[in-house]
């Protein structure tokens, strides 16, 4: 697996040559602002992305915020913040922390938007829009991030899952 967050073997950044994701990042940069659409948050797709990503980020965007990778809160690196993602469902943390959820309702089932809708009820009092949180003093990665990072893709690795 290749990239920054390696979670898939598949996408169309990782191990892609920065100029070619600058092109195709600047293009669908340009396809939002055309529809007055200036967007401020990056997700990769696949979920996979390397350091040549945030380069091309860099230069042919204003994005620097990523709503991406393994972590308990938000944190800075490489000039940009990343704001971490749980995986496809909406789930209870018995940790405290600050996530974003990737959700893929072109597969999901019937029940699977029952219970989304009964924990977006339960939990309704605590989320926030990416406009409310601070990020202004996000530090960087956290020492128990960085090892849930490392536990997270050593499971992955260990099972075999690109």
């Amino acid at each position: 697996m290749n990239g920054f967050n390696p979670l898939w073997s598949r996408s169309e950044f990782a191990g892609v040559d920065e100029d070619t994701q600058c092109q195709k990042i600047h293009d669908g940069y340009d396809i939002l602002k055309s529809h007055d659409l200036t967007p401020y948050y990056f997700f990769a797709p696949s979920h996979t992305f390397d350091l040549n990503t945030l380069k091309a980020l860099k230069s042919c965007t204003d994005i620097r915020v990523i709503s991406d990778t393994i972590a308990t809160k938000p944190y800075k690196e490489h000039g940009f913040v990343f704001i971490p993602q749980l995986g496809g469902h909406c789930s209870e943390m018995k940790i405290s922390g600050v996530w974003t959820f990737c959700l893929h309702p072109n597969v999901m089932a019937e029940e699977n938007f029952a219970s989304l809708e009964s924990f977006l009820k339960d939990h309704r009092d605590e989320f926030v829009s990416f406009d409310d949180l601070d990020l202004s003093h996000v530090k960087g990665k956290s020492l128990l991030s960085r090892i849930l990072s490392w536990i997270y893709f050593a499971q992955r690795k260990f099972r075999g899952i690109k």
